[in-house]
């Protein structure tokens, strides 16, 4: 359950990103309030980056965070960090 409400997140992240993003350099009118674009445009592709690595940090463990590890599937103490 709260595996893929992660997901949903991250996601959602994502997507409110790239809208946003889109929205910056696409549309002239959204940016007139924004005094210091590169900042703005800055501060959605630094959100973006850590919703896409948060998203795949949680896929790639998803096995052991879901409980759905077997026997083939090593557990992180395994893997000699």
């Amino acid at each position: 359950m709260f595996y893929n409400a992660l997901i949903k997140k991250y996601e959602a992240e994502i997507e409110e990103c790239l809208a946003t993003l889109k929205i910056y350099m696409n549309k002239s009118v959204g940016i007139g309030e924004h005094s210091d674009l590169l900042t703005e445009l800055d501060k959605y592709v630094t959100k973006l980056a850590a919703a896409e690595d948060s998203l795949a940090t949680l896929q790639g463990h998803k096995d052991t965070l879901t409980g759905t590890v077997n026997e083939t599937t090593p557990l992180p103490h395994e893997h000699g960090f």
